[in-house]
């Protein structure tokens, strides 16, 4: 039958070879991790290795301060505190796991947050990130650049902490944060680096991770975004969040439409506009009021010139809410930036001019040399 070692010396052999091998009864069907030597299903020893999907969730940890003799001989204690967990994996099997890389020494910062993504285009082209604007998700509301930007890339979109269908944890978000989940997210996904682009809230996301992690950052690409929060922008923002602490979808829509969307679009996009409303009573006011209260930490301006990953910035022309005097701010400032405004275009300039938002994006990423 081969290779019936069916022991955690065997598990650790395949573990070893960065596999993550289970066992699966050859009668019943029954999967088994870690592996076992008789199917506790059906009782039967006709077992044979399978190899396991290695990606999953963080369901529990524990940190361990007061170790054991084993433990200790393996360097670990009150100063270096052994922390491991539960993984739910993608299908279905649970399985215990030593944890790396968190701050072990203070167990209240460790998080368990969920990221939804979804994953477009050839599986060896060059990877580009999406990141969303405040109130946007990553399952709809890149309808328009998602099968023409997949032709070409690996297009990642995903929700940040507080959108969409990822966890909306009841605490305050910061900019730096966004910064680090996305870096996680690259890493599950065994991304090395990526393209990484953004609108409005997204773009500041970017600004973000570009800052932080430059050797994971193979491009930028900014639309409708700012680099710092002016004193009018804030008033705005302000108007938003007094409609969600109300708690009137209504309210909110009112104030956000006309800053999103030119006068055109509106006027001509009645019925779009429509379905909209009727989507913003399912809107998470509280978490969207924490990725306001996020925004206003916007401050990058004075360290832009530290960006030198080549950039594409989009304006739209008639962007009231993060237009062409923020756009100026950032080409002033990032070393090697390139500005392209769509004309007649509102905020939202992706869903405005979707064609020639495509366009700028393919010429730009056409020029930049691969990581």
């Amino acid at each position: 039958m081969g290779d019936t070692n069916f022991t955690k010396q065997g598990f650790s052999q395949h573990l070893a070879e960065h596999k993550l091998m289970g066992t699966e009864c050859t009668v019943c069907g029954t999967q088994h991790l870690p592996p076992r030597p008789l199917c506790p299903n059906c009782f039967s020893n006709e077992l044979r290795w399978v190899e396991m999907n290695p990606r999953g969730t963080l369901a529990a940890f524990t940190t361990v301060h007061i170790a054991s003799s084993a433990m200790i001989e393996a360097g670990y204690g009150r100063e270096n505190p052994h922390c491991s967990g539960i993984v739910q994996l993608e299908n279905g099997q649970s399985i215990s796991a030593l944890i790396l890389g968190v701050d072990v020494s203070d167990p209240t910062s460790i998080e368990i947050v969920q990221i939804y993504y979804e994953l477009h285009g050839p599986e060896n082209a060059p990877v580009l990130v999406l990141n969303n604007g405040i109130i946007m998700n990553a399952a709809t509301s890149w309808g328009f650049q998602t099968k023409t930007l997949s032709s070409v890339y690996r297009v990642l979109q995903y929700d940040c902490r507080g959108q969409g269908q990822s966890d909306h944890p009841v605490k305050p978000y910061t900019m730096e944060q966004h910064a680090e989940d996305l870096s996680k997210l690259l890493d599950a996904l065994e991304i090395e680096k990526a393209h990484i682009a953004g609108i409005s809230y997204g773009g500041e996301v970017a600004q973000a991770f570009a800052l932080a992690f430059p050797e994971k950052t193979l491009s930028l690409i900014l639309a409708d975004t700012v680099s710092e929060v002016g004193p009018e922008l804030r008033l705005i923002i302000e108007s938003w969040e007094d409609a969600l602490r109300a708690d009137d979808p209504l309210a909110f829509f009112n104030a956000t439409v006309p800053w999103n969307f030119s006068v055109e679009f509106i006027a001509n996009n009645a019925s779009l506009l429509e379905d909209a409303k009727q989507r913003y009573p399912l809107l998470d006011f509280p978490a969207v009021i924490r990725l306001c209260e996020a925004f206003y930490q916007v401050n990058f301006t004075a360290r832009l010139q530290e960006i030198n990953a080549p950039t594409c910035i989009i304006c739209g022309e008639k962007d009231q809410l993060k237009g062409l005097p923020y756009a100026r701010i950032l080409k002033q400032h990032i070393p090697h930036a390139e500005l392209h405004i769509l004309k007649g275009a509102g905020h939202a300039s992706c869903w405005e001019r979707p064609a020639e938002f495509n366009t700028v994006v393919l010429g730009f990423l056409a020029k930049v040399p691969p990581g």
